[in-house]
């Protein structure tokens, strides 16, 4: 009787431990816009990082500029220069994440609207790499919003993963006390 209640003990720590550990993750993505940059922070479950600390260096080291997120977890700044990043992200007692932000030597230049017309459409197109290219920057900015989706969905599914460790734990246990039982 006495290991049971050592067994549960440990089990309900390890349980309680490991959700402690796994809810305090936190992660920052970001995205090119032109010649603005976006970021999003938040924690594992979900929740924004509000005021934490967004801190930009080039791939140097050198810090660049820093700023805080805001209500919804949301970051912006101009590029002053065309070059790569890492972004860090401080939201307090070492909760820490790091994003590299790969620039092109071309910036997305803001799209103006304008008007298509039937003489406007190529009758064929020949791919070269400058097509290429802005078909690859058009598809970033289409798809961008699905990748957030995606992430948000992702940390949604932590709580089926948890339990499932958990399931774990106590399945891996439950075949220790059988076999220490049928020794005795």
């Amino acid at each position: 009787m006495k290991i049971s209640k050592l067994l549960f003990l440990s089990a309900l720590f390890s349980i309680f431990f490991f959700s402690l550990s796994y809810a305090h993750k936190v992660t920052i993505f970001a995205w090119c816009e032109g010649d603005e940059v976006f970021t999003q922070s938040k924690f594992s479950g979900g929740k924004k990082v509000i005021n934490g600390e967004v801190l930009v260096f080039n791939l140097q080291g050198k810090k660049i500029l820093e700023g805080k997120t805001d209500n919804s977890g949301m970051f912006s700044f101009k590029l002053k220069k065309k070059e790569s990043l890492d972004i860090v992200l401080n939201a307090g007692v070492g909760h820490k994440a790091k994003w590299r932000l790969d620039i092109e030597d071309d910036i997305n230049e803001p799209e103006t609207k304008k008007e298509t017309t039937n003489e406007d459409v190529p009758k064929s197109v020949t791919l070269n790499s400058d097509n290429i290219n802005n078909l690859d920057k058009l598809l970033d900015k289409k798809i961008r919003p699905l990748i957030l989706m995606i992430d948000e969905l992702k940390s949604q599914n932590k709580f089926k993963d948890i339990v499932g460790g958990i399931g774990y734990i106590f399945g891996f246990w439950g075949l220790f006390l059988l076999f220490y039982n049928r020794k005795k």
